[in-house]
């Protein structure tokens, strides 16, 4: 687990000084007079975020070595189990986009509830059609935010 440690938490400073020092200010203008400036949150956010990889960095070195040490953290299954949702993610959230928000949605929660072993069709289309229409009439008509 040391080695894990020491591999994330490198891996989270370098992309969190490179959202500082590049992404941030590429992607957000410039601010009003007044007020906070629009990087100021993204930019704090991530600071937090290499402070605590700076924190598990050095953790993980001044830790003694494990005897698990050797073993993978995660097994082949799991990474399959992550690249099956992650691919379900990306095909729900193009079927949003292509077909629209309420039946993207339905579609895919549920996908996702089938995936992950639910069985009974009343409980799956209750739960894959009530949040996506709540969600749509919050949004659009209680934050006035438009969705696909």
């Amino acid at each position: 687990m040391k080695k894990a440690d020491m591999i994330s938490s490198a891996f989270l400073l370098v992309m969190g000084v490179l959202f500082i020092f590049l992404i941030i200010p590429q992607q957000t203008g410039e601010g009003e007079e007044y007020g906070m400036a629009p990087a100021a949150l993204p930019t704090t956010a991530m600071l937090i975020i290499v402070g605590l990889s700076l924190i598990l960095l050095f953790q993980s070195i001044s830790a003694k070595r494990d005897p698990s040490d050797g073993t993978p953290p995660l097994e082949l299954r799991n990474w399959l189990n992550i690249g099956l949702y992650s691919a379900l993610l990306v095909f729900s959230l193009g079927a949003i986009k292509v077909i629209g928000f309420i039946p993207g949605g339905i579609l895919s929660i549920a996908a996702f509830a089938v995936l992950m072993g639910a069985r009974n069709p009343i409980s799956i289309g209750l739960v894959a059609v009530i949040p996506p229409v709540l969600l749509f009439f919050a949004l659009r008509y209680g934050l006035r935010i438009p969705l696909p």
